[in-house]
């Protein structure tokens, strides 16, 4: 009974609130319903614009999931590129390392990831270097008409490196190219002929158009073709030209003999050209003077830039390599001797250039001075300088 009463009571005090205290509860209710809009509109506004993002990239993707692999993993995409050691028998990786002779075999692989979508003409491209040197990238781009992330202005793309024992070219090997599509296996299936007439050939040149590529796994596909290591036996050689001028008296160009005084100044060059077709390494060049010739210290240079003077030495000077087709210059001045030195008339000089390399056996040529001298000189009628 005592509950009922203070029940009772409690209704009754409600009844006689003020007018003030319910206007103040209608505007707490008014508030919260505000602050409920308010937020939805702050919700909206973020959400909308990610459903509009969501919306915008409903557009073809290559090659979405990552992190890639070259081995066959669930939920994830091969590299744009993979390459194999055919000869020596290697798993698929990023790297491959290859002897002259080893053919090897790349991979192209692509995948729309984005479903409900399709990738219009999709094109393959490799390029392979032309040169030849010891490591070689092959690089792989994968674009579509309408794709978001791999565009003909910016395609998807990729390259491996090949590591070869010796410096080599990369053949391209005529009509390999095969094609693997709707998650065939060159292991299981036999390969589909290219679309639109094509050889496969297109995939060094402007690209190979595999098609229109529905967005799902089932779907993906790959491009293989072969690659031939070239097998050219590597030759280093050298040529080694020994040429002299007077700078006293002028002479601009160098040729194979110049006439001298005493105590005239003249300038030597000794030109070393890589005539093989592979660089020279280590390449050691030394001249040795005749006497009454006197080395000008200081005076040595490697195409223009200064050097040690060692290069009358026996030991010579290091100049470092010299690519295939290529050649360096050494050049250095001598002073001819005093007159005392000389008979009167003419006296034959042979000055003697040399060169080696890495693998190879030295070489030499030669540089002929004629000295004149014929006597009494007026223009030293002077006794020396105390």
């Amino acid at each position: 009974m005592k509950n009922i009463f203070i029940n009772k009571e409690e209704g009754i005090k409600n009844l006689y609130l003020t007018d003030g205290k319910r206007k103040i509860r209608e505007n707490d209710k008014k508030q919260k319903i505000s602050l409920k809009i308010f937020a939805g509109i702050i919700i909206l506004g973020i959400l909308l614009p990610s459903l509009a993002m969501l919306q915008a990239s409903d557009n073809p993707r290559f090659n979405i999931f990552t992190p890639y692999s070259c081995a066959l993993e669930y939920n994830r995409d091969y590299y744009l590129i993979c390459v194999k050691n055919e000869t020596k028998g290697t798993n698929y990786n990023t790297f491959v390392s290859a002897d002259p002779g080893d053919i090897l075999t790349y991979s192209v692989y692509y995948h729309n990831g984005i479903n409900n979508t399709i990738a219009t003409n999709t094109k393959l491209r490799v390029n392979i270097p032309t040169s030849s040197a010891a490591s070689q990238e092959v690089r792989a781009y994968l674009w579509a008409d309408n794709a978001e992330n791999a565009t003909f202005n910016n395609p998807l793309t990729f390259s491996n490196t090949v590591n070869i024992s010796s410096a080599q070219t990369l053949e391209y090997i005529q009509n390999s190219a095969q094609w693997f599509p709707n998650q065939t296996s060159p292991l299981f299936d036999s390969p589909t002929p290219f679309p639109y007439g094509q050889s496969g050939n297109e995939i060094i040149s402007g690209g190979v158009n595999v098609g229109d590529i529905e967005g799902c796994w089932e779907f993906s596909g790959m491009v293989n073709f072969k690659v031939k290591v070239s097998q050219v036996i590597q030759r280093p050689d050298l040529t080694i030209s020994k040429t002299v001028r007077n700078i006293t008296e002028n002479e601009y160009n160098f040729s194979e003999s110049t006439q001298a005084k005493p105590r005239q100044t003249l300038e030597f060059s000794l030109v070393i050209a890589a005539t093989g077709n592979v660089a020279l390494a280590n390449v050691i060049v030394r001249d040795e003077l005749p006497i009454r010739l006197l080395y000008i210290n200081g005076s040595a240079r490697i195409g223009g830039s200064p050097t040690s003077d060692g290069i009358i030495s026996l030991s010579g000077i290091n100049i470092g390599s010299i690519a295939a087709g290529s050649s360096k210059s050494v050049t250095f001045r001598v002073n001819v001797e005093r007159e005392v030195s000389f008979q009167r008339g003419q006296t034959n000089l042979t000055n003697t250039g040399f060169a080696r390399a890495d693998s190879l056996f030295e070489k030499s040529d030669t540089a002929q001075i004629v000295v004149n001298y014929g006597g009494c000189n007026p223009e030293n009628n002077s006794p020396g300088r105390r």
